[in-house]
């Protein structure tokens, strides 16, 4: 318990009124960075830069051409260590999303658990080209996403590879499972789905 003369801890507007409450808190803030989150911004008060340099990530924004010629918005997140990485993931976001915000912070939170992840904005969302949500054929978005997760193996070679998809990013992650021939060791779906496909 708390001691009388001590006032309970608050952090991110919640109170913390006994020990139990105050080590679970504890053990899951290091990874979890959305309490830094504010209405109006993924990095509160801070600046993007000073946002990553205070959770120890280095991060990569840049655009690739696709195979139409396209511009496609591309991702990445590591620990700003020289730790052996555990693994790559790779994400992909839902219909009329993008991989900023609350995608992000899932971003940080995993790279800061020792991996290297990588995400992209689908045709048509967030900052690639395309008409805003407008999806005729998943098939060029697939080649996309393969094109992207590819680049960044070929770096990477003995990394573990997984890939996290939430909503139509779970339906792109398994055609995405499928075109590779099971080249991704897991594939997540939304938050607590998790299939071997190795």
């Amino acid at each position: 318990m708390v001691p009388a003369n001590e006032p309970p801890m608050i952090k991110s507007g919640v109170e913390i009124e006994n020990d139990k409450d105050r080590e679970y808190y504890d053990s899951v803030t290091p990874l979890n960075p959305v309490p830094d989150a504010s209405e109006s911004s993924p990095y509160g008060d801070l600046t993007r830069e000073e946002f990553y340099k205070n959770h120890q990530i280095l991060h990569k924004e840049s655009f690739m051409l696709n195979q139409q010629n396209m511009k496609i918005c591309t991702q990445s997140w590591r620990p700003n260590s020289t730790l052996q990485l555990k693994g790559l993931v790779a994400m992909l976001h839902g219909y009329n999303s993008e991989s900023s915000w609350l995608f992000e912070l899932t971003a940080v939170a995993i790279a800061k658990a020792g991996f290297l992840v990588c995400a992209i904005d689908l045709q048509g969302h967030g900052y690639s080209d395309g008409l805003p949500g407008h999806i005729p054929n998943i098939e060029p978005i697939v080649c996309d996403c393969v094109q992207f997760f590819d680049s960044i193996k070929v770096d990477h070679p003995k990394l573990l590879r997984f890939i996290y998809g939430e909503s139509l990013g779970g339906a792109i992650a398994i055609l995405v499972c499928l075109k590779q021939k099971k080249r991704m060791e897991w594939l997540n779906f939304e938050w607590f789905n998790v299939w071997n496909f190795g």
